[in-house]
């Protein structure tokens, strides 16, 4: 996999990229993959000062700290999609922000309301 931040090209080592996975374990485990290399990418090539230029995004001229939160945001997206397919499919919904419901009955609690 090879993508791009702040114009400079990353590459991501993934196992079997061109194969559907076989198991949640192994799309978490290219997901940590892919993040780790992202993180490693953003120390090395990113100051404080990059993140205020401007960077063109999508058509759209943007501070690339704005890009990275747009990034960040889309990754949560994601994390929400995945949250729903688990519930459709019938499968235990992991805690991302902490106890889910599930885990607060597990744990002979009820799980507080909002």
């Amino acid at each position: 996999m090879i993508y791009y931040i702040r114009n400079k090209i990353v590459k991501c080592s993934v196992s079997n990229a061109t194969s559907v996975p076989s198991s949640a374990e192994e799309i978490a485990d290219s997901f940590r993959k892919v993040s780790a290399d992202t993180i490693d990418a953003l120390k090395q090539q990113w100051t404080d000062a990059s993140l205020s230029e401007m960077k063109n995004v999508f058509g759209m001229d943007m501070p690339g700290g704005i890009m990275l939160l747009m990034l960040n945001k889309h990754i949560i997206h994601h994390r929400g999609q995945i949250s729903v397919l688990f519930r459709q499919a019938g499968l235990r919904v992991p805690g991302i922000y902490g106890p889910t419901r599930q885990d607060w009955s597990q744990m002979g609690m009820d799980a507080p309301t909002i």
